[in-house]
Order: C-alpha cells, then sequence, then structure tokens
C-alpha cells in the first residue's frame, strides 16, 4: 500500500491564488479589465520621488571632508553672480561668441569700455591681465552682479572696489613698505578721502574686497573685515594653507584666479576654495567672457 503525504493548507495568504478571479476568467471580464487599465494610464500610481536636496548645503562642507567632486557642486550651486546657466550652455554661447571676437567691437560696462581683446585676453590668459582688465572691467562686473541680484550674504554686506581705490592703495604702497616705523607714515589725501567716503556709507559689518598686483607680476586678492579689521590675503602660489588653497605658480593665471577666489570668499567661504583648480580656469575664462559679452547682447 502507498503512502502519500498529506498537505496540510496554509492559515495565511501569500496573495498568490487566483480562485476569486476564476469568474472574470469564464466570463471574460478579466481580459476587459486589463483593457481598462491600459487605456487609463494616469490611473497608475505616481514614482516615489526621493527628498534629498539636489545642492550641497554648508553644513556638509563644513562638518565632513568632502571630495573636489562635491566641493565644486557647492561652488557651482552658489554661482549665481556668474551665471545661473549649467556650464554646457556657456560652452554652446561661446562657439558663437568666438566668431563675433573675430571683429572688433567695444561694450560699454559702466564707465568702462570692453573690447574684442580685452575679451580675447581674458579667455586665452596668456600673461598676466592687466590693472584695466582686472580692476576695472571684472571688479565692476562682480559688483554690477551683486548690485542686480540684490544678493546679500546672511549676517554681512560686501563691497567691491575698483580703480578708484585700488590705485591710491597701490600708489601708497611703495613707501609704506620701505617705512620701517608703520605707525608714521601719512598716507596721502586722495586715499583718506577714498577710504573715509566708504566708511561713511557703510557700517561696520560690511565686507570689503579688492585685488592687488605684487610686482606687477602677480594677482592677489583681499578681503577687509570692518567690524574687526582682519585682512585676509587670497593667493594661490605660497607653501601656506597648500590644503585649502590649490597651488598655482603660473603667474598668468593669478588674474583669473584672485577674481574667482574673491567671489568663491563672498558666497561660500574659505571652506570650498579647494575647487579653484587650475583645470578649471579655462571653463570659468569663457563664461566670464560670455557674460560680459551679453552685457551688450544676447548670444
Amino acid at each position: 500500500m502507498e503512502l502519500f503525504q498529506v498537505i496540510e493548507i496554509p492559515s495565511f495568504s501569500l496573495g498568490l491564488s487566483q480562485e476569486d478571479n476564476n469568474d472574470d476568467l469564464v466570463n471574460g471580464s478579466a481580459a476587459e479589465q486589463v483593457a481598462v487599465e491600459k487605456d487609463n494610464p494616469f490611473d497608475l500610481q505616481e514614482c516615489r520621488r526621493g527628498k534629498r536636496q539636489k545642492t550641497v548645503t554648508h553644513g556638509l562642507v563644513d562638518v565632513f571632508q568632502c571630495s573636489p567632486d562635491i566641493l565644486n557642486r557647492a561652488r557651482e550651486s552658489q554661482m549665481v553672480v556668474y551665471g545661473k546657466a549649467d556650464s554646457w550652455e556657456y560652452t554652446q554661447k561661446y562657439t558663437k561668441l568666438a566668431q563675433k571676437l573675430k571683429s572688433h567691437f567695444v561694450i560699454h560696462l559702466g564707465r568702462c569700455q570692453v573690447s574684442n581683446k580685452d575679451i580675447i585676453d581674458i579667455v586665452e590668459k596668456a600673461r598676466p591681465y592687466s590693472s584695466k582688465v582686472v580692476m576695472d572691467v571684472l571688479m565692476k562686473h562682480l559688483s554690477f552682479s551683486y548690485a542686480k541680484q540684490s544678493l546679500s550674504v546672511e549676517g554681512k554686506k560686501l563691497v567691491f572696489f575698483y580703480t578708484k581705490f585700488v590705485a591710491s592703495v597701490s600708489r601708497n604702497y611703495f613707501k609704506f613698505s620701505k617705512i620701517p616705523a608703520k605707525e608714521k607714515h601719512m598716507f596721502t589725501k586722495g586715499l583718506v578721502k577714498v577710504f573715509g567716503e566708504v566708511m561713511d556709507h557703510h557700517p561696520d559689518h560690511y565686507h570689503l574686497y579688492f585685488p592687488f598686483n605684487l610686482d606687477k607680476k602677480h594677482w592677489v586678492s583681499l578681503c577687509v573685515d570692518a567690524s574687526s579689521w582682519i585682512i585676509t590675503v587670497f593667493y594661490c602660489n605660497t607653501s601656506l594653507r597648500t590644503k585649502t588653497v590649490p597651488q598655482n605658480i603660473i603667474s598668468a593665471d593669478s588674474s583669473l584666479t584672485s577674481v574667482l577666489l574673491m567671489k568663491t570668499h563672498s558666497l561660500s567661504g574659505i571652506e570650498i576654495f579647494r575647487c579653484i583648480a587650475p583645470h578649471i580656469l579655462a571653463s570659468e575664462a569663457q563664461r566670464v567672457a560670455v557674460m560680459l559679452y551679453e552685457y551688450h547682447m544676447k548670444l
């Protein structure tokens, strides 16, 4: 006699039984139901979307040690001053601009005139930028962009100086550097007047930014905290703080780098300096060139 094992019926349902659908299969209503579902795709449930933030926050950068890619995302999320479009859009626009640069033109940026030659110098970076390009063109572009976007960083206001103030500082620098007793040096009336006008209009919580040309060979940028009177020098060619500021010994790159360091510090702080590496300068120069031309005409 053969013995057969009795299969016990489970006390729970796996949801795989089709017993309830047998009647529908007999009557043909199951096929009709499938057809209805195909005809109404909007009845399907929407996919769940992640709630993670797409941009990198200051908290992430401040607390964790981030890779250059993450730091660059943090920098690009604050790129309102140098344009809201993606990098590839500026690459496409520069392709159009490259043809226009072959012809002479002049763009008026406030009282400053920007020629096609000035824009070519910015992009090619064959030599350090002239004082006109750095102190007039790029610094005015920074200042105008902030004013246009009505940007302000919480807890501080920003002021970008160009020719008049920087030229006065430069003229006084040589004599000031040669005097042993610095406190006895008398600054010129012009510099005192310019700085006095600034302090009359701007309260103590302002941060003052301006570039400086060392021995007419290398550009650096400075930030003066008007509340603590601390001067911070942004310099990409030094053995100090090499883990914070990427080193770049190419003198011709110091012009654009100094402006990018000022912009990055004003928006994101010193933590993001690590992504201002030499390999991004070419694309940043094209971005600046496009934005300068678009003061005149959209590409």
